[in-house]
């Protein structure tokens, strides 16, 4: 600065840092991804064409992560420091790994013919504070922080408008289903895997959350110790959500949320550290406030609206108070830790204490306004109030000598007003016929569990620190929608009692192994100073999963059934009421390793460094196989769930190319049940009657065309065919018209019941 011309009293330091990190995962993914600019360039540093320019470059990969960071500090005098600092990250992807707005992590298999048609996300987050230090006397000292966090997401394909996107459909391949004895034929169409179209997803997200924090720190003496503070949050949130935008006659598809609200939190807290003789108490108490906001207050006062009753104006009323003209949710929190020296060595340890967390904001406002019309419709809840924590703790310290210290610890932790959805109807009788899915604070979850930890230095340049803990973490429901997915049929039931969590991990453990060579140790080692390593070994239970009753099917061994494409599959019957009561065989168990080196030049301080994760290329299974606790391998057997329950259905037949000639396969299902009467060698279609007294024996007429379907008699293919009414039998020439008439389809045998039945592909003449 004083080469400048400019003489700013005290000291300055800066810290920069960046990285980037983009990959190609084992998945497959899209041929381009289309980000989408959530900020414009300050100051109009680029244009907004060469923003996206420069956009599209940082997304080459499959997942694009970015992130900088610059800080700087200004020492103003020895009492008074102020530093600011500036952060921001971008993610760019198709979603398989990063959790997004409105969903969890998954790969979109029904789009892996037409990813390019699938959604591109955009996540972009920036940091911006200020923290002012400043110490009053040797006694006292305060500290301030201002501070903005703005995080906006988008996803959309293509980077399109949502008036822009195109249906999806499955139309390959074409199947031809005998639906009756008379003749009547069904078409359908598809392998549930999409062939043309765009996803139906697209939304933009926006959240801006403003910061103001302070606390003041007293010493009266050497054993008391006053600490007092506040904080307080302004919150703006902004969704526009839209699901099949090519529907609907709004504009906004068949199923849409709109809104942008404003909402305040914050807490006021105090402690004390008071000090006895062989004793250590903190005491302290913290009070959290929520004011939901203007835009939530409006939809209670709306006396027209069918989601909001009457009993839930006067709820929110009860549970809030009035304070400069808005309304106010308030929770006082208790702190309590005692710590004990037992010895020189051993200290004994107490903690309880209470903790606040404002509901999932998404869960209060979604679709208070809203007038789409969805067929599982989840309406915010403007009562709902924050989670609630209570923890207790007690442990013990013991150090073995300056460089090894152990501790062990029992946790107990009991969180309440836990979302769920509930399904409810209106009180009117209007509207008597509509209901919908409302969140409730009405579950729980509970988790218990001990933990050991080590730290310990040797061999003078080595560090290592571990921990070891075992938990069982209980409640009552893993998902706030699993009354949406009973609904849906995707659950059988809600459980009522309490059951194992799906985020339970029975044994966690964790090893880092370090190794530093300071830069003014006198010996080198490798030839240098200043440089270092690390290990890092994690370990944890299997996931958990839900168990299967097996099913008996006669003629095959328990739990295994053949499907009409010759498949066999697992067969049993999720154990819903008891979720998540099996730990998978394949614990997690990750190796890290790094590697860096460190200069010096002047006033700078550079690191180089080399990362790697996953060291051994351990496979860890992101799903379950219910009937085996292992993840799913190529080849394997799974669920018969998994398939259309009418195996004449889609799905059944994995066929997808054309077959020679330009035609697109059908597959034809024939079953094996009772033969016709009067000839013996004729077999039953699907959906023909069974040759019983009364009923026409005849398999199956055809009325107008002539259809023909192979059949087997020892290991010669003969062929059973119907000309207009009443006409059946088993011919050369029909054997000739079938393969003029049919792009016939190679494909193995289907063995059912004892019998070989190859699969046909055509189309009717």
């Amino acid at each position: 600065m004083e080469r400048l011309g400019l003489r700013i009293p005290g000291k300055f330091y800066s810290f920069l840092v960046g990285y980037g990190k983009i990959t190609d995962t084992h998945l497959p993914t899209a041929q381009r991804l289309y980000p989408h600019l959530n900020y414009s360039f300050p100051g109009g540093l680029l244009s907004e064409e060469a923003s996206k320019r420069l956009l599209d470059k940082l997304a080459q990969r499959q997942e694009n992560d970015w992130h900088g960071m610059y800080k700087l500090t200004w020492q103003l005098t020895p009492r008074i420091t102020i530093s600011s600092t500036y952060d921001m990250s971008m993610n760019i992807n198709q979603g398989y790994f990063m959790a997004r707005a409105f969903s969890s992590t998954y790969f979109p298999y029904r789009y892996m013919e037409v990813l390019d048609n699938y959604n591109t996300i955009t996540r972009t987050s920036v940091l911006f504070n200020t923290i002012l230090s400043h110490t009053l006397s040797p006694r006292s000292f305060y500290e301030l922080k201002l501070g903005r966090f703005a995080t906006r997401e988008h996803s959309a394909v293509q980077d399109l408008h949502w008036s822009e996107y195109q249906q999806h459909l499955d139309l390959e391949p074409t199947f031809y289903n005998p639906a009756s004895w008379d003749g009547n034929i069904r078409i359908t169409y598809g392998d549930e895997f999409y062939d043309t179209g765009m996803s139906p997803e697209w939304y933009d997200t926006y959240s801006d959350n403003v910061v103001l924090k302070g606390d003041w720190t007293y010493h009266f003496s050497d054993r008391r110790r006053m600490k007092a503070g506040f904080e307080a949050n302004r919150t703006t949130i902004q969704v526009l959500d839209i699901e099949d935008p090519w529907t609907g006659t709004t504009g906004l598809g068949a199923n849409y949320d709109i809104y942008k609200a404003r909402t305040s939190n914050g807490a006021f807290y105090v402690q004390n550290n008071l000090v006895f003789e062989g004793m250590i108490v903190n005491l302290g108490v913290r009070y959290d406030y929520w004011i939901p906001g203007s835009y939530l207050e409006s939809a209670i006062d709306d006396t027209n609206s069918i989601i909001i009753t009457d009993a839930a104006r006067e709820k929110f009323y009860d549970e809030s108070f009035p304070l400069f003209g808005q309304r106010v949710k308030g929770h006082f929190s208790p702190r309590l830790g005692i710590s004990h020296p037992v010895t020189d060595n051993d200290v004994l340890y107490f903690y309880y204490g209470h903790f606040s967390q404002q509901p999932t904001f998404q869960y209060v406002f979604a679709k208070l306004n809203s007038k789409s019309q969805g067929t599982y419709q989840i309406i915010g809840n403007p009562t709902l109030n924050p989670k609630t924590t209570v923890q207790y703790e007690i442990g013990l310290k013991h150090r073995f000598s300056e460089d090894q210290i152990l501790e062990l610890k029992a946790y107990w932790k009991n969180m309440y007003n836990y979302e769920t959805s509930q399904t409810i109807s209106s009180e009117n009788p209007r509207y008597a016929h509509l209901s919908f899915n409302m969140y409730f604070n009405a579950d729980y979850a509970r988790s218990r569990g001990v933990e050991a930890i080590v730290r310990s230095r040797f061999l003078r340049y080595f560090y290592a620190d571990g921990t070891i803990s075992y938990s069982i973490t209980t409640g009552k429901a893993s998902n706030p929608n699993d009354n949406l997915l009973v609904q849906a049929g995707a659950l059988r039931e809600k459980p009522l009692g309490e059951n194992y969590l799906s985020w339970d991990r029975p044994w966690k453990t964790f090893m880092n192994l370090s190794f530093f060579v300071p830069s003014d140790n006198r010996r080198r080692i490798l030839g240098l100073r200043d440089w270092g390593a690390s290990l890092r070994i994690d370990y944890e239970t299997g996931r958990r999963y839900t168990s299967q009753t097996l099913i008996y099917t006669e003629g095959y061994p328990l739990g295994i059934i053949q499907g009409a494409d010759g498949k066999l599959y697992y067969n049993g019957t999720s154990n819903s009421d008891k979720p998540y009561d099996l730990i998978a065989e394949q614990p997690r168990f990750y190796l890290d390793g790094r590697l860096y080196k460190n200069w010096r030049m002047r006033n700078i301080r550079l690191r180089l460094f080399v990362e790697v994760e996953n060291l051994l290329d351990a496979r860890i299974p992101r799903r379950i196989n219910p009937f085996t606790g292992r993840g799913f391998e190529p080849g394997e057997l799974y669920s018969y769930s998994l398939i259309q329950p009418s195996q004449s259905q889609p799905g059944s037949f994995p066929l997808r190319k054309t077959a020679p000639g330009g035609s697109r396969p059908a597959g034809i299902l024939l079953d094996h049940d009772e033969p016709n009467r009067q000839d013996p060698s004729v077999q039953r279609p699907v959906g023909a009657p069974s040759s019983r007294p009364g009923l026409d024996p005849e398999p199956w007429r055809a009325t107008g065309w002539h259809f023909c379907i192979p059949f087997p008699e020892d290991r010669d293919q003969r062929f059973w065919c119907s000309y207009g009414r009443g006409r059946r039998g088993r011919t050369d020439r029909c054997r000739r018209d079938l393969l003029q008439s049919f792009h016939y389809h190679s494909s193995p045998p289907v063995e059912r019941r004892g019998i070989a039945y190859p699969l046909a592909g055509g189309h009717i003449l």
